[in-house]
Order: structure tokens, then sequence, then C-alpha cells
């Protein structure tokens, strides 16, 4: 059946692209940018076993990728893009992150390559001053976890299959609402070369990861609101005897208002985490107030996350305070602190900390 579908995606696909007049007027044209940012972090973590006492209290880390758009319009009013993402910091798995080619019209937007799934996309989380620090995926001034289930990467997104290789639909936006949906053959993250075939039946592995996505905009008096819902499923590709591992499923939502330069909101996501006993709640409640060049925020972060062995419940309890101010064109100045509290369901001391953290940074976009 799900073969039979998307047969009919890729016909449909091509009805649309093709026929008199289906060439380009113009050549496509290229665009370069990008963006480089740096932080230099402070920490202060709990010296227990494991966690903290054998990691830099500073740190000094940067981010960044080079970016290459080429974008058309055929005969036919179809718009195409395309565009390829290089890190600046060089990966030893993959230096290309997301890379794909879109079809733009009346009837929504066909994408196929690496790029985000669309219930990711489509979705809103609390707004925060200063998001490249965020308790929410930071990019900088990572806590420490130890053996902690809750991994440094303390996200509250549902980022389930990454940049994998997929197909993903748009629709048009009709009265503030759209509607996403896209299909992930493999559950790898941003896998698959131009001639590579993944490999199947991986214990614990997934595949066929199907997402749906809806979101509503819209204004309200001076007040404007964006919501957004999204569910994600995953089918377990093999299972090893003694292995705990199970089809994933997942749904998250998410809401933001605003008004005078104020902005609140929250997201909460919740899953079963694709293993027995690993079912995880995350939820995260923001709000920032922004006033010509400036802008500051207050988060708070809750996840609890099962642990292997059944040993009850892993906790994160986060908060942060922080801003950004525009110094000009493409050149933002950011900062802030935030608390990370870790708690281990089995009081394990290699698994928890309480660490505060700083950060001061640069992000310049060209």
């Amino acid at each position: 059946m799900k073969k039979q579908l998307l047969g009919t995606t890729t016909l449909v696909a091509a009805g649309l692209l093709m026929g008199q007049g289906a060439y380009a007027a113009e050549p496509m044209s290229l665009s370069t940018g990008g963006y480089l940012q740096s932080a230099f972090t402070m920490a202060d973590d709990d010296e227990t076993a494991g966690v903290g006492a054998t990691i830099h209290d500073n740190t000094i880390s940067t981010e960044g990728e080079i970016q290459f758009t080429a974008t058309g319009e055929l005969d036919n009013g179809i718009s195409v893009r395309a565009r390829i993402e290089y890190e600046a910091v060089p990966n030893p798995n993959n230096s290309v992150d997301e890379r794909y080619v879109r079809f733009s019209g009346g009837f929504g937007s066909f994408t196929m390559g690496n790029d985000d799934a669309a219930h990711y996309a489509m979705a809103y989380a609390a707004p925060s001053g200063s998001w490249q620090m965020g308790i929410n995926s930071p990019t900088f001034a990572i806590p420490a976890v130890g053996t902690n289930a809750i991994t440094s990467y303390t996200t509250n997104y549902l980022g389930t299959g990454g940049d994998g290789g997929k197909i993903i639909y748009f629709t048009p936006r009709m009265s503030g609402f759209q509607l996403g949906a896209s299909y992930q053959p493999d559950g790898a993250n941003e896998s698959g070369g131009a001639s590579t075939r993944t490999p199947d039946n991986g214990a614990g592995a997934l595949e066929t990861i199907l997402t749906v996505g809806a979101n509503y905009t819209g204004a309200f008096n001076e007040a404007s609101i964006a919501v957004s819902v999204g569910y994600v499923t995953g089918d377990l590709e093999a299972q090893n005897a003694a292995s705990t591992a199970k089809d994933f499923e997942a749904m998250t939502s998410g809401v933001n208002v605003s008004m005078s330069g104020f902005t609140i909101g929250g997201a909460v996501v919740m899953s079963n985490g694709g293993s027995q006993k690993a079912a995880r709640t995350s939820w995260e409640i923001g709000a920032n107030y922004s006033t010509g060049p400036w802008t500051v925020g207050a988060n708070y972060l809750d996840i609890s996350q099962g642990a292997a062995g059944g040993t009850g419940n892993d906790t994160l309890d986060a908060w942060m305070v922080s801003g950004q101010y525009n110094l000009g064109p493409g050149v933002d100045l950011f900062g802030g602190v935030k608390h990370y509290d870790f708690d281990d369901g089995a009081n394990a001391a290699a698994a928890e900390n309480s660490v505060l953290i700083g950060a001061l940074g640069t992000s310049i976009y060209f």
C-alpha cells in the first residue's frame, strides 16, 4: 500500500513538471550565504564522579555554515530551488548538512533530499532572548550529563530522523492554516551518498518514518498567534533477542502569542522513546521582549526520561535568562546565564549534575 501511495505521488509531481513550456526562460541563478558564530563559555559543575570533574570550566566554541542556493522559475510558473549547506566546522562523519531540491507553485511545495521533516519545520517553540545558547537545543553552553538518560543536547524539538533523506510536501497556506507531511525510508541521520543504499534490518534502527504537521498563524486586534501540532511514527527494522526497542511514536504541540513587543509561548513533546520503559515528556515555557536592537527573555525547561533498566525516570529542570543586541546588519551580540539540574532515577552520582553556565558570543550572517 505504501509503495502504491509513493508511486502515485511521483506521477502527480511528474505531471506538474512536464508538458508544454516546462523549460526555464532564464538559467538558474546561484547565491551564496552563511553564518559563523563564536562564544566564550564559563561553567561551574558539581564535580561528582564522572560528571564535570574532567572537563574544562571555560571553553571557546564556534559553529557555522556556508550555504549555496540555486533558484529559478519555469515557463509554467513553477519555482525551483536547490540548496547545499557545508559545515564551517569539519565533521568527521559528514561535512555536508542539508541538501535538497524543491518545486513550488499553486499546489504547495514538494521537496526531495536531506532536509527537516514536515512536523519539525512547522513547529513553534517557546521564545527566548538568545536561541544560540538556549536551554532548548543549545548551540553553545552545553552541560555535562555523565550517564544520565537525558543527553547534553537538551532538546524540546521532535527531530526524529534528523536531516536524513526524505520526501516532503506542504500545502499552500489557506486562511492561516497549512498542512505538511514527510516520508523517510531510513532513520539514519544524513545517510546515503550519491550511490549508497543503506543497510536494512539494523537492530534497534528505524525505517519508514512518517510525519504529519499542521500550523496556524493569524492576528486578532493588536495580537498575533501561532499554533502548531505534529505527529511522528517510525517502524523498528529489527530487534535483538535481548533488546527492548520498539516502534517509535511521538507528538508535539506549541503556541506563541505576540503583542506590543512581547512574545510568550511554550511547547510540549511526548514520545515512547522507541523502547520499553523509555517514555519521554518534555515541556518549555518562555517569554521575550524586543525593542529596537535589543531582545531579552527568560525560559524554563522540564524533561522526564525513562532510564535504561527501568530504574525510574531521569529528570532535568533548567532555567535561563538571556539577551541579544544587534550591532548592525548581520552582526549580533548574545549572552546569558542558565542553570541545569540533572537527577538520576537510581540516584547514581555519575548521572547527576547541577551546573551554572554563562556565555557571551557573536553571530555573523552573510
